[in-house]
């Protein structure tokens, strides 16, 4: 079963410019992730948008480093995970 997670990436309201707003996208994520995250943002009490923004900040520092290519899919997108 597929859970959905609202995540936006800013405020729709308050003093920033429309520019700086982020928009609403939805993510579709496996019950158990979505329930790690909300424990997560619930121990931290932020937001689970905030949680997303904010570990997605901290792992895009390392995102160069990783090898790209099918042959490092992810076997829960359908494709084989192999290491050449």
């Amino acid at each position: 079963m597929r859970r959905t997670a609202e995540a936006t990436t800013g405020t729709t309201t308050g003093t920033r410019p429309a520019r700086e707003r982020g928009q609403k996208m939805s993510l579709y994520l496996p019950g158990d992730v979505l329930a790690d995250i909300r424990a997560e943002a619930r121990r931290q009490q932020r937001s689970i948008s905030w949680l997303v923004r904010n570990a997605w900040r901290l792992a895009r520092r390392g995102m160069d480093t990783l090898p790209s290519g099918p042959q490092w899919a992810d076997k829960d997108d359908g494709g084989p995970l192999t290491n050449p």
